[in-house]
């Protein structure tokens, strides 16, 4: 067992982009929950486009996430409809010099509480 999946112990509430519908609105996927390290502060990374921004949450996962999902603290029976929501608004891989190990961490900023009308 790595230290990565070690330290993911909270859960949450993940919903990735699965595009984009006839009105330019972003679609999600079914929920997922998954475990994660959830560090709240005010990090900053590179966005997609490589422009350095600040997030609010720096998150380290156990799978590839896409930029533009939505991710909640906690599991989904505790799930309430006015929990404060998270943007994936970047992410990055780093591997370990055998490349055998990939610490994946992604960036979240506040999105707020409604999610968009065609989530699952």
């Amino acid at each position: 067992m790595g230290r990565e999946s070690r330290v993911r112990k909270q859960q949450i509430v993940y919903w990735a982009r699965s595009g984009v519908d006839d009105d330019g609105e972003v679609t999600l996927a079914a929920y997922a929950e998954l475990y994660v390290q959830w560090v709240e502060r005010q990090a900053e990374m590179a966005d997609p486009a490589g422009n350095v921004i600040t997030v609010d949450v720096q998150v380290v996962v156990g799978q590839e996430v896409t930029i533009g999902s939505i991710m909640a603290k906690g599991a989904y029976a505790d799930y309430s409809a006015t929990d404060m929501k998270y943007e994936v608004v970047a992410y990055s891989e780093q591997r370990d010099l055998q490349n055998r190990f990939i610490r994946r961490v992604a960036g979240l900023r506040r999105y707020g509480t409604e999610l968009p009308a065609l989530a699952s």
